[in-house]
């Protein structure tokens, strides 16, 4: 029996669970570079079932992310809670593999150059920030440092000891991802990290992590790097995934894509930031003003470093360095006027 039906006859396995049964052969999304998802319609309702990555299954992990769902569910905000089984758990295991089966929430993908859809991302994370604020648990799901300096540093400088085949524009912006690394671990030390504000952060906030319709975000998704964490990491992917501007729309099933080059204008980021603040009911505090570019710095890089072990060795160069260097420099050149515009 090869893979593929045995991975039919997990899916079938697991909808049982549920009570459901196709009308017409599963689809699996493209889309997400962890998890894997499917398309279900049966009796008329079209669902996702998705099977967890082993990365994000343990219990405590998915115990937090269905509690913290329904409570922002109760608090009107468009997520897609997980369905119950016919048993009334909220997830499954067949096979080798645990299942959630999740509503069906469609949208628009968002378009960089509407207005009213910039202002709505900056809007809708002010919200879900303030929605989570009374967000309780006795769940326990404790993940280190976002963006660690410290674990970017580590990975530059292996490929700065071990790569010699690097020509002299590729060795030059290692060297300068370096000088940005050691830079953030000074002003950004684990002190002043721990002593930010901190919120259940979504981890992930980009426009392939979210729907539109008529201007508005009607749906949020992925959810598997919530955690208590300093609440700027997600206003630094405001800045980073909407209101900077990229050569291709975003696709959040390509490592290219997320990895992209992209620009930065002040006016766009504000046009983000207000409207956050706005929402969230208070203005950024003076150290969160102050950490924002190193902030935006570090997930850049980071999300570079993360990119190594999900592309080919031959392209590994070309992703870790490709077209971020002037993403960098803005991000250093900026840095106060970003503060006095948010400020």
């Amino acid at each position: 029996m090869d893979q593929q039906e045995l991975d039919r006859q997990e899916v079938m396995q697991a909808l049982e669970y549920y009570g459901m049964k196709p009308d017409e052969p599963i689809t699996a999304l493209t889309g997400g570079t962890a998890n894997r998802n499917y398309i279900v319609r049966s009796n008329g309702q079209v669902r996702i079932l998705r099977r967890r990555s082993a990365k994000y299954s343990g219990d405590n992990w998915i115990d937090y992310e269905e509690q913290y769902l329904l409570h922002l569910g109760a608090k009107g905000i468009p997520v897609p809670v997980p369905l119950p089984t016919a048993q009334g758990f909220r997830r499954c295991t067949a096979g080798t593999g645990t299942y959630q089966l999740f509503p069906y929430m469609a949208g628009e993908t968002y378009d960089p150059y509407d207005p009213e859809q910039l202002a709505a991302a900056g809007d809708f994370l002010g919200t879900v920030h303030r929605a989570a604020e009374d967000f309780r648990t006795d769940c326990v799901k404790s993940l280190p440092r976002y963006d660690d300096p410290a674990v970017i540093s580590e990975a530059l400088d292996k490929v700065h000891r071990e790569r010699r085949d690097l020509s002299y524009p590729e060795r030059r912006t290692l060297e300068l991802m370096i000088a940005f690394s050691d830079r953030i671990k000074e002003r950004l030390s684990d002190e002043v990290y721990r002593g930010l504000p901190h919120a259940v952060i979504h981890g992930d906030y980009h426009p392939a992590n979210v729907a539109y319709r008529n201007g508005r975000i009607c749906a949020l998704y992925d959810f598997d790097w919530i955690s208590l964490q300093p609440r700027v990491r997600d206003v630094a992917d405001l800045i980073i995934y909407f209101a900077a501007l990229r050569p291709e729309p975003l696709d959040g099933g390509s490592i290219y894509s997320l990895i992209q080059g992209c620009t930065f204008d002040m006016d766009r980021a504000a046009a983000a930031l207000h409207p956050y603040v706005r929402s969230f009911g208070a203005p950024l505090t003076a150290g969160e003003v102050s950490a924002l570019p190193d902030f935006m710095a570090a997930r850049l890089l980071h999300s570079r470093v993360q990119a190594l072990a999900k592309v080919p060795p031959e392209r590994a160069i070309e992703v870790l360095v490709g077209a971020i260097e002037p993403a960098l420099i803005w991000i250093e050149q900026h840095r106060n006027e970003l503060a006095e515009r948010i400020g």
